[in-house]
């Protein structure tokens, strides 16, 4: 007889080796000649993503893929190739003490993030830029720099006192001796001037931002806290006359008709401080008025009038 040989074909073994993860398929049998379908199952890892099977543990990208085909004669093992899933990390602005801060922004791992433009505001403050400290005194970054830290943080508004200053002036109105011009720093309450004006027969009252003010706003040696320039003016009451009437004398018994009679009068000024002029004396019979003369007075002075009426 003839005796044939018999032929079995050679097969080799595919082994999956998740590298790091978990999960990697069972072990294949690959036949020589006949090429094989990997395994579609797919290996997991937290923090990284699947990207497919290498031969070497420490590639980075794979040769292989699940569900691919292996067609090489020989047996191996394929080793899970990952790719690390990027960090997030939270970027957090604070107006500190100021408004307007800009929302917060996401940083990802090892891509460089443009931090906001949004500029807060402050009142008497210049804004100069951010810190991770609440209370640095200079800027680590500023609008629209480059943010590169793989880390979270918390960006702090960095602020520069710069309160404006106001001019507030004073006008005697009508008086004289008004106080010398302040200056008024924003956010600070300003003391006001305890130096009183003064004007002849009248009382000072105080001080009001109308020059027709008939009461007062503001007293000397008063807070003035508005963030604003102002002209504050004197108000003023009139002070009242102080004058008395006496001995009023007719000189005539019997008056006829187309005669005269000549009344006499004595006036008192009482003010020891302010002498008057031209002040009106009138004279009057049954609610007519008869006649006007005007009299001038000292400092508590005395002024005797004639009146000759027909």
């Amino acid at each position: 007889m003839t005796l044939y040989a018999v032929w079995e074909k050679n097969t080799y073994t595919v082994f999956y080796n998740a590298n790091g993860g978990s999960g990697a398929p069972a072990s294949q049998t690959k036949t020589y000649g006949t090429a094989l379908t990997l395994s579609s199952t797919k290996p997991t890892r937290s923090g990284y993503t699947f990207l497919g099977w290498s031969s070497s543990s420490t590639a980075t990208s794979p040769s292989y893929y699940a569900g691919g085909t292996f067609s090489g004669n020989y047996g191996l093992t394929l080793y899970a190739v990952w790719e690390k899933i990027p960090e997030k990390y939270t970027i957090s602005y604070n107006a500190n003490g100021g408004s307007g801060a800009p929302a917060s922004q996401t940083k990802t791992e090892n891509v460089s993030l443009t931090l906001s433009a949004t500029v807060p505001t402050r009142k008497y403050y210049n804004f100069l830029g951010w810190s991770t400290s609440s209370s640095a005194s200079s800027a680590s970054y500023v609008p629209g720099d480059t943010y590169t830290a793989n880390s979270a943080a918390t960006l702090y508004a960095v602020w520069e006192y710069a309160p404006g200053t106001y001019i507030v002036r004073y006008n005697a109105n009508g008086g004289s001796g008004a106080p010398s011009a302040q200056t008024k720093t924003g956010g600070i309450t300003l003391t006001l001037s305890s130096v009183e004006p003064t004007r002849e027969r009248y009382t000072f009252k105080g001080w009001s931002t109308s020059s027709t003010a008939t009461t007062a706003t503001y007293q000397p040696g008063g807070s003035y806290t508005a963030d604003a320039g102002a002209t504050l003016y004197a108000v003023w009451e009139k002070d009242n006359y102080e004058f008395s009437i006496s001995n009023l004398t007719v000189s005539e018994s019997d008056i006829y008709r187309y005669g005269t009679a000549t009344v006499k009068v004595r006036t008192d000024s009482w003010d020891q401080e302010h002498a008057y002029s031209n002040i009106p004396v009138q004279l009057y019979y049954d609610g007519v008025l008869v006649a006007t003369q005007y009299v001038n007075f000292a400092k508590y002075g005395v002024a005797n009038s004639t009146f000759t009426v027909n």
